[in-house]
């Protein structure tokens, strides 16, 4: 900013310079140690604001003490126009918790836009433009401007904790416990909002892993609907080490939980839920990969997995491995567990008759397959024409 006054000054000053030579005599404060420029004088930081409020929780009106409670920036722009008149931005806003009663309050604060939110443990985290469908999402205060009097609810969250053991009663380490809420959807970290309950889409919420007493605590869950579900299909494979072998899925609600069926976690809610789990065995699945191309013979292959749970995540990691035997175009998927695998072959092809040189064609098949009791054999993922990707290596 100073540099460009300087350049604006200067120009401004050149027709005076060039008067010199033809005109009357220019004073001596132009002439005498060259031009002198004096900076435009910085404008006075603008009035400062406040804020203030009471967290409230959301069923019972009382008043939230020790939350902490949070103002940022929304956008930044005051900070860019205190660095355009060449003040010292304002930096950032320290945290608060509130009193006894609730209250906290922010003072000598900027003007500005500012983002409201408040957290503590117990309580789902909330933020000033979900309460009471607010749709703007910022606070504005202007210079002087002394806002009271501003309310956020929180709603209590809830936990649900058990025991996972084997069919003869025996605790189980290591198996993922998971809660799957429907409809409630995060809006960033630990921010949900229940605004489409029952609405189908079960979203991962929270988990937990079985210690060695076969024991799992989830909390700080949002009230709102769920399935619950542990076994080995639920990922969880950087603890497989831990277990002698892998147990099969299960969910509660037990009963047609896929058509529908939800348990109801209200805030505060304590739950207690045990399951029990019976071994499965891994298999594997072989199968063949069909060249239909036409474009010769295949310079490299790759296969990768996708695992679908039986809750319908798809996990990447579930233990399971794939091989493929080029002579006999013949590919092994070892260790899958039961549940629903999609298989992708990913071929590459070169045009060309100089090895360094011509045109890769990438092309892909795949083949779902669903693994129950048993191994799966003759799966048959083609290779088609159809899906080139071309690339050129020069």
């Amino acid at each position: 900013m100073r540099a460009a006054l300087k350049t604006f000054l200067i120009s401004a000053c050149l027709p005076v310079l060039s008067m010199a030579q033809s005109g009357p005599p220019i004073p001596k404060p132009f002439l005498e140690g060259g031009l002198r420029l004096t900076p435009a004088r910085n404008p006075p930081d603008p009035l400062p604001a406040a804020i203030s409020g009471v967290i409230r929780d959301r069923d019972t009106r009382a008043p939230v003490a020790g939350a902490t409670v949070t103002l940022t920036r929304a956008n930044g722009i005051m900070t860019i126009v205190a660095l355009l008149e060449e003040r010292t931005p304002p930096g950032p806003i320290p945290p608060v918790t509130t009193d006894e009663f609730g209250r906290f309050s922010f003072e000598g604060i900027y003007p500005d836009s500012y983002r409201l939110k408040a957290s503590r443990a117990g309580y789902v985290p909330t933020e000033w433009e979900r309460e009471r469908d607010r749709p703007e999402a910022i606070v504005a205060l202007r210079a002087g401007e002394f806002r009271q009097d501003l309310e956020l609810t929180m709603a209590r969250t809830a936990g649900i904790r058990g025991y996972v053991r084997d069919n003869d009663g025996r605790p189980l380490v290591g198996i993922s416990v998971q809660a799957f809420g429907d409809g409630i959807r995060v809006h960033g970290p630990g921010v949900p909002d229940l605004t489409e309950p029952g609405s189908g889409s079960l979203r991962l919420i929270g988990e937990a892993t079985s210690d060695e007493r076969g024991e799992y605590h989830i909390n700080e869950l949002p009230a709102g609907p769920y399935v619950f579900a542990a076994g080995s299909a639920l990922g969880a494979p950087e603890s497989r080490s831990a277990r002698t072998s892998d147990f099969a899925f299960s969910a509660y609600p037990e009963s047609d939980w896929n058509n529908g069926a939800r348990a109801t976690v209200r805030p505060g809610d304590d739950l207690n839920l045990d399951f029990s789990l019976k071994p499965e065995r891994r298999r594997q699945i072989r199968g063949m990969v069909v060249d239909q191309t036409g474009l010769g013979s295949i310079a490299e292959l790759g296969i990768s997995l996708e695992f679908r749970s039986p809750i319908g995540r798809f996990l990447r990691a579930t233990g399971a491995s794939a091989s493929y035997e080029p002579e006999h175009e013949t590919f092994t998927v070892s260790d899958a567990l039961p549940g629903t695998y999609v298989i992708s072959v990913i071929a590459i092809f070169r045009e060309g008759t100089i090895p360094a040189r011509g045109t890769l064609r990438f092309v892909a098949g795949s083949a779902t397959v669903v693994v129950g009791d048993a191994d799966v054999d003759n799966v048959i993922v083609t290779l088609s024409a159809t899906k080139p990707g071309p690339a050129d290596l020069k």
